[in-house]
């Protein structure tokens, strides 16, 4: 009788031993999605010509090309849209609807014998006549990415794999999320000033911090206006958004879709 306890305890054991052994080795760690995060944010390319939107004569509106990606309209604004021939810098192209991992991004771009336009706003067509698409990834696309997930959560999605907490429990990793309105979503990396200012990575339109346009993933500060509600920074507040975890198993891992427990079979599932 007691070599046959023994035996159990010992298997149980092993059963724990292998569960947390197999977590370390199949599942998303906190530091592996900021470790991600920082590769979209901190990817350095540059503009040609092949990845501007270009069928109009901007100064005439006619149809042909002047070299001028239309999007940044007549006269030219850079705040309206930033990338321009010859352009560089750092952050994937932020493009409505896809979610291009950064170093096909950075693939498409560098093409010499294609035309990939860096870049999607929502108003722009589905298709341009003469080029392959569009490149980039938008916020929900980023944070998809990130948490190592198998498709392209949206804004509306995203909560139903997450848990809903409080502002003060937000740790790295953990999302921002706004599904009505007009949808966001951010990734939270940490505190700047105890529960009052947040250090975030968002694949954005509008730099917060900036306070204008810059269409591309990064870095920046959100101010947390109650425990349940996120705002922007500024002068004024935008409701809606609500912070989350995406770790409601084991609080530090989230798991992939190749182990045991995958974000399409969560443990814990808020609806």
């Amino acid at each position: 009788m007691k070599g046959e306890l023994k035996n159990n305890k010992n298997k149980l054991l092993l059963f724990v031993i292998l569960i947390l052994f197999s977590c370390e080795i199949f599942c998303w760690r906190r530091e592996d999605v900021i470790n991600l995060a920082n590769q979209y944010l901190n990817f350095r390319w540059t503009c040609g010509e092949n990845n501007i939107y270009d069928v109009m004569i901007n100064s005439t509106g006619a149809p042909g090309s002047d070299g001028i990606d239309d999007r940044r309209g007549w006269p030219e604004d850079s705040n309206e849209w930033p990338y321009y021939i010859g352009w560089s810098g750092c952050g994937e192209a932020y493009a409505y609807g896809y979610w291009d991992r950064y170093n096909e991004f950075g693939d498409k771009i560098g093409r010499e014998t294609e035309k990939w336009i860096a870049g999607k706003r929502k108003a722009d067509p589905a298709s341009v006549t003469g080029s392959a698409g569009y490149t980039g990834i938008d916020c929900s696309g980023f944070v998809s990415r990130v948490l190592g997930l198998n498709r392209h959560y949206s804004t509306s999605e995203l909560p139903s794999i997450c848990l809903p907490i409080s502002a003060e429990e937000l740790k790295k990793g953990d999302i921002i999320n706004k599904a009505s309105g007009d949808p966001h979503v951010v990734l939270f990396v940490s505190w700047v000033e105890g529960f009052r200012l947040a250090n975030i990575i968002h694949s954005t339109k509008y730099g917060w911090q900036q306070r204008s346009n810059v269409w591309r993933v990064v870095d920046d500060i959100a101010t947390v206006t109650g425990k349940r509600q996120i705002g922007t920074l500024g002068a004024t507040v935008e409701e809606g958004y609500y912070p989350y975890t995406p770790f409601p198993i084991f609080r530090d891992w989230v798991p992939l879709k190749n182990s045991l427990i995958n974000d399409t079979t969560p443990q814990i599932k808020v609806k």
